[in-house]
């Protein structure tokens, strides 16, 4: 319950905050990370729960997110 499982359990977007996406499926965007990681004192957040083809992908404008497969 709360922010840590609501990120863990929705997907990263080209978004800004939280949105609907598809099937009433919810993504988060980069203010998210940026906020969660300022409020927790961390740098970087690493995921993974996606595929990503690469084998991992950092995302948004502070690449402050990171996801591996």
């Amino acid at each position: 319950e709360g922010p840590f499982n609501d990120i863990m359990w929705t997907n990263p977007e080209d978004v800004e905050t939280w949105q609907m996406v598809g099937r009433g499926q919810m993504v988060f965007g980069y203010k998210v990370v940026d906020e969660f990681l300022e409020v927790n004192k961390l740098q970087l957040m690493v995921r993974s729960r996606q595929m990503v083809q690469e084998g991992f992908k950092y995302m948004f404008p502070k690449q402050n997110l990171v996801t591996v497969w």
